[in-house]
C-alpha cells in the first residue's frame, strides 16, 4: 500500500496511509519494510498505532454517539490532530474538526426546530 513517511527513528518509521474508507492512519513499522513509498498490508496491520483513540475520547468527553465520534475523529486526524500536544498547539483546528463533524447533526437539529416552530 502507498504510504508517506512522517518520521524515522532508528530502525522504525512512522508512516501515514489512507484506508479503504478514506481515513488517515499512522503507525510505526520497520523502516526497512518501506520500499519506494510502499509498505505491505500485513505490516500496516501489525504496526504500532500512533495517536490517541479519538473515537473513545470523544464518546467519553462529549457523550456523543460512536458514529459522530468516528466522524469527528476522522476530521481531527485530517487536520493533523493526533496527540494531546496537537490539541494544545491548534485549538482552532479542534473547533473546526468538531464543527465539520457536527455539521450534519446541526442541520438535523435546525430542521427539527423549524418543524417544531411551524407546528406550535
Amino acid at each position: 500500500m502507498k504510504v508517506r513517511t512522517i518520521q524515522q527513528s532508528g530502525a522504525a518509521s512512522l508512516i501515514e496511509y489512507v484506508t479503504g474508507d478514506r481515513s488517515l492512519c499512522r503507525v510505526y513499522v520497520p523502516g526497512a519494510s518501506i520500499i519506494e513509498g510502499e509498505c505491505p498490508q500485513d505490516l500496516l496491520e501489525q504496526g504500532i498505532e500512533y495517536g490517541l483513540p479519538w473515537e473513545e475520547v470523544l464518546v467519553e468527553a462529549l457523550g456523543v454517539t460512536p458514529e459522530i465520534a468516528t466522524r469527528a475523529a476522522r476530521e481531527m486526524r485530517r487536520r493533523g490532530l493526533w496527540v494531546t500536544g496537537d490539541l494544545r498547539r491548534n485549538p482552532e483546528q479542534v473547533i473546526a474538526a468538531l464543527q465539520a463533524a457536527f455539521g450534519a447533526s446541526y442541520q438535523r437539529i435546525l430542521a427539527a426546530a423549524e418543524h417544531y416552530d411551524k407546528e406550535s
